[in-house]
């Protein structure tokens, strides 16, 4: 039995793991303006964010329609005899409700994990899937194994600037406000398929909080999965990036570098930087 593996563009993965892994992906939309594009497809999060910086003006997503993701089913079971679909977090986005009731045109043939994360999040879970086939797992096996993983998601980020969480609404503007004259910069987590606050540092230089963004993220999840860890940004200096995958290195078998796309990059602008992993030892 064959089975492959699909995401939608909220999990950033590369276009070399999406090859490696031979991994389908269902993109979300984005109204630029009067210009509608795709995210990974026609656009990448860096596009985003100078469009956002030329017009001072926040891009729109859409997820997928039902019909979209059912279509997008139907082709993959062209080749395959299984889907599993991984998507964001169902609190988020329509697009995971949306694949849940195209798959059930499929007559079981088609599964929908709602990863409850987004961003490389939703990739964490993906990839155990390609390697649960490689160890040919059954697929019922692989559905109940990566559904078991799903609360064991650590995604977070920090962020040098709540501008583009302002501008869609996700912060007030006396909260802006408060952090620029207080030189605070937050990280933001995944916590019961919602995002909230998880820490704020009161420094001024954006790589010192990363610094220690990272050692309280490694040091309060610290039971975890050392098969890999993602290292997902915007558009951010390259010695910071450099400086996470660095203090990472010796915890996990591999560091995976990713930038996010529009869709993540849409809400959270540049210089955003986070480290995901599965807080859970494998047996």
């Amino acid at each position: 039995m064959k089975i492959r593996i699909s995401t939608d563009s909220a999990a950033d993965l590369s276009k070399e793991l999406i090859e490696k892994y031979d991994i389908a992906v269902m993109p979300f939309s984005v109204t630029l303006g009067d210009e509608t594009r795709y995210d990974g497809v026609d656009l990448t999060g860096a596009e985003l964010l100078e469009f956002v910086d030329r017009t001072d003006e926040l891009p729109k997503t859409a997820a997928p329609s039902d019909n979209a993701y059912q279509e997008h089913f139907a082709k993959m079971l062209e080749a395959c005899d299984k889907v599993i679909h991984f998507s964001i977090s169902n609190e988020l986005s329509m697009s995971c409700s949306n694949a849940i009731k195209a798959s059930k045109e499929f007559d079981g043939k088609v599964a929908v994990i709602d990863t409850r994360s987004l961003s490389t999040g939703i990739a964490l879970p993906a990839l155990y899937a390609c390697d649960l086939i490689k160890e040919e797992k059954t697929f019922e096996e692989i559905v109940e194994k990566c559904t078991e993983v799903v609360p064991h998601i650590q995604a977070s980020f920090t962020l040098d600037s709540l501008k583009l969480l302002h501008k869609g609404g996700r912060c007030s503007g006396t909260t802006k406000l408060l952090a620029m004259a207080l030189s605070i910069k937050p990280s933001m987590q995944m916590k019961d398929g919602k995002l909230g606050a998880y820490r704020k540092y009161m420094m001024k230089k954006f790589e010192v909080v990363v610094k220690k963004y990272v050692l309280d993220t490694l040091a309060e999840f610290n039971d975890y999965d050392t098969t890999r860890v993602f290292v997902t940004h915007t558009p951010t200096n390259s010695e910071v990036v450099n400086m996470v995958k660095e203090m990472v290195k010796d915890k996990f078998d591999e560091v995976i570098e990713c930038e996010a796309g529009a869709t993540i990059s849409s809400h959270c602008g540049k210089n955003t930087i986070g480290i995901l992993y599965i807080n859970k030892k494998r047996d």
